[in-house]
């Protein structure tokens, strides 16, 4: 008796798990990716190289973020900034899916690229059309 018991937990157990980790599995993955994380301080998933970009912005002394856009698909594919210096001068800053600038992971880096774009940068590239600012 006490082995059939034992048996049918176990059995139980296992089903359990073959339906538990997979569904745990794609809630992280939701979680990760897709999940609806605007919140600023959130550096990963679907906002996350966005929001790192725009601090660094923020943190530069002399630069104001004017306006922004982003191009929304199962991730931000490509986004922008439109920087004000101090002496009021605007500038287009833009990250596009798959250009060099997109790879740039380390703050220093993504930095050197943004005052790099501020010197050299054209002034008068706006955003594609079908792009919006949804915030």
């Amino acid at each position: 008796m006490m082995a059939n018991t034992f048996k049918l937990f176990r059995g139980r157990r296992i089903l359990m798990w073959f339906f538990a980790a997979p569904f745990a599995a794609v809630l992280l993955l939701w979680c990760y990716a897709l999940g609806p994380f605007e919140a600023e301080w959130v550096e990963f998933g679907y906002y996350g190289q966005f929001n790192q970009v725009q601090r660094i912005i923020r943190s530069l002394p002399g630069l104001k973020i004017v306006d922004h856009w982003q191009h929304h698909d199962i991730s931000i594919e490509d986004f922008g900034f439109q920087i004000e210096k101090a002496g009021g001068e605007r500038r287009w800053v833009h990250f596009y899916e798959k250009s060099p600038q997109m790879r740039l992971h380390a703050d220093r880096d993504i930095e050197q690229f943004i005052r790099l774009q501020m010197q050299s940068g054209d002034a008068s590239s706006p955003p594609p059309r079908h792009m919006h600012n949804p915030r």
